[in-house]
Formats: structure tokens, sequence, C-alpha cells
């Protein structure tokens, strides 16, 4: 099974959109393997701390994102983000507190907890 990487810029643009389109599947299917690889078998062995530093860490490129698109880096958080977390990681209340305390208050402050906070408890 070839993947995106075993092509030359070249070859991809020669390929049928047909072609390209289960190419695109493949890898789409690769991914989600990944994903669900590390949420059910790798995420739950971290420790508490391995937790904080994977939650600061992606939810800060997350929000860096949206702040250089020119778009509200608090529209990732709402009620339903909130709970569809809660259900795969009870803990994220004290793990989202430590990120807050621990790693996004020594950055310059650039996150508000408050701001967070009102965002996960307000219903759209």
């Amino acid at each position: 099974m070839k993947r995106i990487s075993d092509y030359t810029h070249t070859e991809l643009l020669n390929l049928s959109p047909t072609e390209l389109s289960a190419l695109f599947d493949i890898e789409r299917e690769i991914e989600n393997e990944k994903a669900l690889k590390f949420e059910n078998k790798e995420y739950p062995m971290f420790s508490f701390d391995e937790k904080v530093k994977f939650w600061s860490g992606n939810l800060h490129r997350q929000m860096r994102w949206q702040a250089e698109s020119g778009l509200d880096p608090y529209a990732i958080y709402d009620l339903d983000w909130y709970k569809s977390v809660k259900e795969k990681e009870p803990y994220i209340d004290a793990i989202m507190n430590e990120v807050f305390d621990k790693y996004w208050s020594s950055t310059g402050g650039e996150w508000s907890k408050e701001e967070y906070l009102k965002r996960i408890t307000e219903s759209p």
C-alpha cells in the first residue's frame, strides 16, 4: 500500500481524481488508527504530569493557530467540547488548573483562565 509520502510531487499531480481520493482515504484511515491507538492505549498510560504537558502543548498550539489566523483563540472551547473531553478525561479540570498555573501563566500569561472557564460553562 503506497502512501502519499511515497509519491513525488509530479506523480501526485498525474494521479486521477479517483486515485487521489483513494490515496487520501488511506491516509485518513491510517491517521484514525493512530489516533485511536493513542487515545485507547498510549494516553491512558500517561502520568498526571505527562497529561498536563500533553494538554498544555496541544491546546496552546490550537489557540496560537487561531490567533495567528485572526480568529478568536478561545473559539476552540465551548460546553460541548468540555463535555466531550470530560467523558474521555475525567480529571480535565485538575489538568487544566495545572496547565494554567504551571505552564500558561509562566509564558507571559497570554491565555486567560477566566475566559477559558467562561467558554466551557456557557451554552452557545
